[in-house]
């Protein structure tokens, strides 16, 4: 009775083991087509950002942006990541920034916004140091342009 067993446990372990097709015979790889840039949209590359500043106690934060592009832009999109000194995530947010004039080919605007920091307990790095003793806590920012929309040649005229 044993030997049967032992029989049977190695047929049906063997029989397991053989691989099984799970894809379906005559599939091919289709390349994903490319993502097309809406006409009125710039790369992100013709907007650079710099200047990002917020002290321990303001209640705004602002940054510069510069058009690098060859089109006249009106609105910019950015995501900014708040990150602690070990680079993990604090905070994120997606904003619309809207220039009050159109925002030229080599022009800069500073853009100020309403502060992520409510209890203005944390600051920019970079920042002026707070001089005040007691809770203060420092934070980075990785800030990316997600789009940025140009104005078109014919509502220029």
């Amino acid at each position: 009775m044993r030997p049967r067993t032992t029989l049977i446990i190695i047929i049906l372990s063997l029989c397991a083991s053989f691989a099984q097709r799970t894809t379906r015979p005559g599939l091919k790889l289709q390349p994903m087509p490319e993502a097309e840039t809406p006409a009125d949209t710039a790369t992100a590359a013709s907007i650079a950002l710099s200047g990002y500043e917020k002290t321990l106690k303001s209640a705004k934060e602002s940054l510069l942006a510069t058009n690098r592009g060859t089109d006249t832009i009106s609105e910019i999109g950015i995501t900014i990541d708040y990150l602690d000194s070990k680079g993990r995530q604090l905070h994120r947010r997606a904003l619309k920034l809207t220039p009050a004039d159109a925002l030229e080919p080599g022009q800069t605007r500073q853009f100020e916004f309403k502060s992520w920091d409510s209890q203005r307990v944390w600051y920019y790095r970079l920042s002026e140091p707070p001089r005040a003793k007691g809770q203060a806590t420092p934070y980075d920012v990785a800030v990316k342009v997600d789009y940025a929309i140009k104005i078109s040649a014919s509502a220029k005229k």
